[in-house]
């Protein structure tokens, strides 16, 4: 994961296929794992092609979904980047939805400031007030119920 902090090595980790590694490490068992292969995408999804490859890999934007319900913070704060770097006019659908912003509504009344922001610059930066309110409705009946 430490490699793809360096742009000069995209190209490298594309041709060995360590996105498709990270990718496939997303829903292993051993937390520790989900994490660093969550953190090397986050690290790496910046890059244009990087990011295409991440969109288009089928299952590739649900396994970093999924991983918002981790218990570790780091995987959660580092796939809620992923989700904002990799939202386009091609990819917000299959990003945002009720339930990704149901998510986002109880992560931004999270007591972690980082989980928090990230997900009130998502709920800001790319969802309706409609859909923001809806949302929040729905929370708030789970947490009232």
């Amino acid at each position: 994961a430490n490699f793809a902090y360096d742009p000069i090595n995209y190209e490298f980790l594309r041709n060995l296929s360590v996105i498709e590694l990270f990718l496939q490490q997303l829903d292993s068992q051993d937390e520790n794992i989900v994490e660093y292969a969550v953190a090397g995408l986050c690290n790496i999804c910046l890059d244009f092609s990087n990011k295409d490859y991440i969109i288009d890999t089928p299952g590739g934007i649900q396994a970093i979904t999924d991983c918002l319900s981790s218990r570790n913070e780091e995987t959660v704060i580092s796939s809620l980047t992923i989700l904002i770097f990799l939202i386009t006019p091609k990819s917000k659908d299959r990003i945002v939805t009720p339930s990704t912003v149901e998510l986002m509504v109880a992560f931004s009344r999270n007591p972690n400031k980082r989980i928090q922001n990230l997900a009130k610059i998502f709920l800001s930066d790319y969802c309706s007030e409609q859909e923001v309110k809806e949302a929040s409705s729905r929370v708030d009946k789970l947490y009232t119920s």
